[in-house]
Parts: C-alpha cells; sequence; structure tokens
C-alpha cells in the first residue's frame, strides 16, 4: 500500500493550509493509500529532520511544488509530467508545499474526509474588516452595509423569510448595531472558530476569501462569493451543496521560511 505523508505546507494562511492538507488527503483517499498529515505538528526536531528526509527521499518520492500555479492531483487531473514516474512507481510520497488542486477528489470523497456537521442557521455571513497582512488597501473587503444587501438579495431571490435569529454573523471586529440586527452575532480574529461556527449554516455569504471556502467544504453547503460589484446570482441557481465555485479564487498562499 502507498503512503502519503503531508510534511510541511509552507503556507502562511490558516484556511489554506487545512484545504491544502484535504487535498492532498482527497487524492490518498483516491489512490486508497495510507495518510499522514505532519503539517501542523510544530515540533523542532521535526521540522529539522525535514532536510535530512528531503535529502533521503528526493530521488524517488519527494514532492515540493512553491508556484502561483496548481499542481493538479487525480481525480481532477494527471499529475505534471516531471513527476509522473514518481507518482506511479514510489512506495512513499512526501509532500511539501502548497498551492495542491484537486476539486474533484474534495467533493467525491469528502463524506469520507469530513463528518457531516448539523445546521443550526439557515444563512452564515463572514465580514472581514480589517485588511490581510498582504493586501494593506483592503483588496477583497466587502463593506458590511453591502454584505447586507447581499443577503437581502439573496433572501429576494431564494424566495426565503429567513428570520433574524436563523443568521449568523461572524467578524473580525465589532459590527454596528443596524448591521443585521436581532442575529446572532460572533466577533473572533481565529480562522478556526471562524470557519467552525459557519460550519454549522445552510450557506455560507462572505468575500472571496479562503476561511468561507473552508467554512462551506466543512458544512458542504455553497459558498455565495460576496463582491462589491453585482453578483452573478444565477450562477447559484440549483447548488444546494458545496461545489468548486469559479468566483473563489483568491490563494494567500504566501511562503513561510523554510
Amino acid at each position: 500500500m502507498k503512503t502519503i505523508v503531508l510534511l510541511r505546507h509552507n503556507c502562511s494562511d490558516e484556511s489554506l493550509r487545512r484545504l491544502n492538507a484535504l487535498t492532498v488527503q482527497a487524492y490518498a483517499v483516491h489512490m486508497e493509500a495510507r495518510f499522514v498529515d505532519l503539517s501542523f505538528t510544530d515540533v523542532p526536531l521535526l521540522r529539522q529532520c525535514v532536510s535530512l528526509l528531503r535529502a533521503i527521499c528526493k530521488p524517488q518520492g519527494w514532492i515540493m511544488w512553491r508556484r502561483e500555479s496548481y499542481f493538479t492531483l487525480p481525480p481532477t487531473g494527471e499529475v505534471p509530467g516531471p513527476y509522473k514516474s514518481v507518482f506511479e512507481t514510489a512506495d512513499y510520497l512526501f509532500f511539501t508545499g502548497w498551492n495542491f488542486h484537486n476539486p474533484v477528489g474534495l467533493v467525491r470523497y469528502r463524506s469520507k474526509l469530513l463528518p457531516a456537521v448539523p445546521k443550526t442557521f439557515d444563512i452564515g455571513i463572514y465580514i472581514r474588516q480589517t485588511p490581510h497582512m498582504y493586501f494593506p488597501n483592503g483588496e477583497f473587503l466587502v463593506p458590511p452595509k453591502r454584505m447586507q444587501q447581499i443577503v437581502e438579495d439573496y433572501m429576494l431571490k431564494r424566495g426565503l423569510q429567513t428570520a433574524a435569529d436563523s443568521m449568523l454573523i461572524v467578524s473580525d471586529m465589532p459590527l454596528p448595531e443596524n448591521i443585521f440586527p436581532g442575529s446572532k452575532k460572533i466577533v473572533t480574529q481565529k480562522v478556526s472558530e471562524a470557519a467552525v461556527n459557519l460550519s454549522a449554516c445552510k450557506v455560507v455569504i462572505g468575500a472571496n476569501l479562503p476561511l468561507c471556502k473552508l467554512a462551506a467544504y466543512t458544512a458542504d453547503t455553497p459558498h455565495i462569493v460576496a463582491t462589491n460589484a453585482p453578483v452573478d446570482w444565477e450562477y447559484y441557481n440549483g447548488k444546494e451543496q458545496y461545489f468548486e465555485n469559479k468566483y473563489a479564487t483568491l490563494m494567500l498562499g504566501f511562503y513561510e521560511n523554510d
């Protein structure tokens, strides 16, 4: 049986680290291989051993990817040509890096990767108000009032009469009282806490951010990508579960130091 080990992610965004791990794990499930995830293990000795493992395993099964382009994994598609023989012959594959791409595997094997999550709220809204450290001018941020308008449009398009207490709003900063009055609001800057809370919702509405994509995948529910431009509502017709959203494009995979 093949063994797939995710050693390091080299990615600065916590949501993408988790999505990256799930992507590689989906490939392992597809290959009926063992999967070992060491990328979240903060053990100095382990980090020191990476160089030794690289020297030992690189000739056979070392997969390093630190580029802006995707590294496609089955069943989504074939691996890049230079790695094809390694994937076919190596008994151990050691992955390091990020931007591995496997949307077909994520959807096909979701039930084997994550448990089903009970839904407590009809609509989950994520509003980030502080600029990302790599986007200091506030790129990709959608103001609270615009978010409120998008949610109202969503309800109108779906013919919903959702009560305020059936909506969950998660933000990294307190919101004005006139924004979603009567709804439950959670303020947190912790990605894991935000994603867990949003995963209890039947739909996730939020900007083009990896956190929203992770929450939607965890919940197996659609991510409506909120933008300052008009939303392509027709694109979301008939979509009730998680899917690979063509508007969820932001990849904040900035490298950590080795």
